[in-house]
């Protein structure tokens, strides 16, 4: 069998088709070769059916063997179908043996450790399948690596982050030939003075590199797509679409908007035009060029075309390494081992946040919460029966108020300890020559809460306002630029609001900024949102704020009471018990995967109380207040 490695992966879509074409004659032939000699088999044997039983199976296995090796050398799109499904199967097998086999057998902590296991070996394996197979499987693995804490084990999230800084490039011979090919097999000393060999940065879909342009020696950066992208991408959304199909086939409505949104980024023209519009609505906003930078694009000599792009080169360090840094500085600030281990501590914060108050609130039902009659005879019977519980000083609501108004003020008091600390120790080990590699790996010290509050706030102008923003503002794609603006990279998938779908995200935004339980869940249900579990309708307003906050505003994996039962649940056994969406309209998929994206940040610094709604309130006001001064708009406050 041939080695795939040697199909170029430069070859023209004109030769691609002319093998796929004779690959498909050749398996035709083979067919019915293989058909007429089991038929000839069958028939000499005459007498004995076993005999003939046994050659005409040997005959169709050798049809299928040879069959599959033809297709894996000569059909990329078959070959990574087979690639995919290879490295998926063993992972989610091992994990179905775990729940059905393994856990009746097992007590709790002997069930968690084989699982922690289990997430350790499977987070490799994935990163590993994903770096084979590159394209889409990077650009998802980049977005899980961002929105996933929390949601997603801890093995898993950390693995992942490994693709944010870039996966493996190609060489400079192979990227100046896409070059030259793509302008006529124009030379390259006749578009460029210089062009790095050596990439900025490798990305899913193309890499860039630092380069001077021939008219005027000035600095640009210029992005290469590979010409195997586009049959890559095909592939791997068709793999996609079956693994949704088997497993999670409530969303396969998702898996089309993904792929649509994914095909539009393969051409470089419209990330072009993007990047123009992007950059003159927050100019007419003000922020940039004073808090963001968006690069220019660059076609005075016509070098950008569908997979080649020119632009403005920005320095800075990358949003995702300057988290990174501040993880390991607040990891070692409260004594954890690495960054991991602090990782795994946030993570359980998110679960018991606010968990005190939810104790409190167990214990003291609001009024009204249980009550089955007008004389509330219930509700007294069930709080009369309930068992006395110590109330611990810090269950008191008034303290809880008091902590929650003074959080920043004591995480500032943190964090400046922890930058102390942090110089004391880099002071120091500058004299320790076993320290000087750690000290020069580090990204320069920058302000990341300035940073993170300039990305949250751009956002919510572009998605707010304009109505249009990048819809992959992930770490890879922000640089932290050295006076502290942002620079504000890759604009190949921007999503776009219609005013509708802008009203609904405006309304959203405040309903869970002011805590509006009743009002949050009514415009999710007028907006077009359905959720199910176990087949029935959620209606109840609390469980459809939870999952708005979600999406909207922060991670709270506090447990979530039922307002029709007043009984508590865990929110992780509400989502596994088998909560599906049969709609989710444009406004709450987009936004939601834009909030993930900004909140992400934010948990992976230590900065889990972080509430995006409050955030973007002041925006979400401009943008009602217009909405009311839009003649189209009713009192209902429903657009006609």
């Amino acid at each position: 069998m041939c080695d795939p490695s040697t199909t170029s992966l430069s070859r023209s879509s004109s030769s691609s088709s002319s093998s796929s074409s004779t690959s498909l004659e050749a398996t035709t032939t083979l067919a019915s070769a293989c058909h007429a000699a089991a038929t000839t088999t069958m028939r000499v044997g005459g007498g004995s059916w076993k005999r003939n039983l046994l050659w005409g199976t040997a005959g169709f296995l050798l049809f299928v063997t040879i069959t599959f090796g033809i297709l894996y050398c000569t059909s990329m799109p078959f070959r990574r179908t087979v690639t995919f499904w290879k490295g998926m199967a063993p992972i989610y097998l091992e994990y179905k043996y775990l729940k059905v086999f393994r856990k009746p057998r097992l007590d709790a902590a002997q069930y968690e450790t084989e699982l922690d296991a289990y997430y350790h070996r499977a987070a490799n394996q994935l990163v590993t399948l994903i770096l084979k197979l590159g394209g889409i499987a990077t650009k998802i693995g980049q977005v899980l690596a961002t929105v996933g804490q929390g949601i997603l084990p801890d093995p898993v999230v950390t693995a992942l982050r490994v693709l944010q800084d870039g996966v493996p490039a190609k060489s400079y011979p192979e990227i100046a030939r896409i070059v030259e090919q793509s302008h006529g097999n124009r030379p390259m000393d006749d578009m460029f003075t210089w062009f790095s060999p050596e990439p900025l940065g490798a990305a899913s879909i193309a890499q860039a590199h630092l380069a001077r342009l021939a008219p005027n020696n000035e600095t640009v950066v210029v992005k290469v797509q590979y010409p195997e992208i586009r049959r890559q991408l095909h592939a791997d959304l068709r793999n996609l679409r079956w693994a949704v199909l088997l497993l999670s086939p409530e969303n396969t409505d998702l898996a089309a908007t993904v792929q649509q949104r994914h095909e539009r980024e393969l051409d470089f023209r419209l990330e072009a035009q993007h990047l123009r519009e992007c950059r003159s609505n927050l100019q007419a906003h003000g922020v940039e060029p004073n808090l963001v930078r968006i690069p220019r694009v660059y076609n005075q000599t016509g070098l950008c075309s569908e997979n080649i792009l020119v632009m403005e080169y920005l320095e800075g360090t990358s949003l995702a390494r300057v988290v990174q840094d501040e993880q390991a500085r607040l990891a070692r600030a409260m004594g954890f081992q690495s960054s991991n281990e602090l990782q795994s501590h946030l993570t359980k914060q998110l679960k018991t946040i606010g968990g005190a108050q939810q104790q409190q609130e167990q214990q003291e039902p609001e009024s009204g919460a249980l009550q089955e009659g007008n004389d509330g005879s219930s509700n007294n019977q069930q709080t009369a029966n309930r068992p006395k519980r110590r109330r611990d000083w810090w269950t008191n609501p008034t303290v809880q108020t008091a902590l929650q108004k003074t959080a920043p003020v004591w995480t500032r008091l943190f964090r400046a300890y922890a930058g102390i600390r942090d110089r004391l120790e880099s002071g120091l080990s500058r004299n320790n020559h076993n320290n000087n590699e750690e000290t020069s790996s580090r990204a320069p010290r920058v302000n990341l809460a300035r940073a993170l509050k300039t990305l949250v706030h751009v956002h919510g102008l572009q998605m707010l306002l304009d109505g249009t923003y990048n819809a992959d503002p992930h770490g890879g794609n922000v640089l932290v630029m050295p006076d502290g603006r942002l620079g504000l990279l890759d604009y190949g998938m921007i999503g776009r609001f219609s005013e509708r779908d802008r009203y609904y995200a405006v309304e959203t935004i405040l309903a869970l900024a002011d805590g509006k339980v009743e009002e949050t869940a009514q415009i999710y249900t007028e907006g077009g949102y359905k959720a199910n579990v176990l087949n029935d309708r959620i209606h109840d307003p609390n469980i459809l704020h939870r999952f708005a906050t979600f999406h909207f505003d922060r991670i709270d994996l506090t447990p979530v009471r039922w307002a029709s039962t007043g009984e508590s649940q865990d929110v992780l056994e509400l989502l596994a018990s088998g909560v599906v969406e049969p709609s989710v309209p444009k406004w709450v998929e987009d936004g939601r995967r834009l909030g993930a994206l900004m909140m992400g940040p934010h948990i992976q610094s230590g900065r889990v109380a972080f509430s995006l709604a409050r955030s973007w309130k002041g925006i979400a006001r401009r943008a009602q207040a217009e909405f009311r001064k839009n003649p189209d708009w009713n009192q209902t406050g429903v657009l006609n």
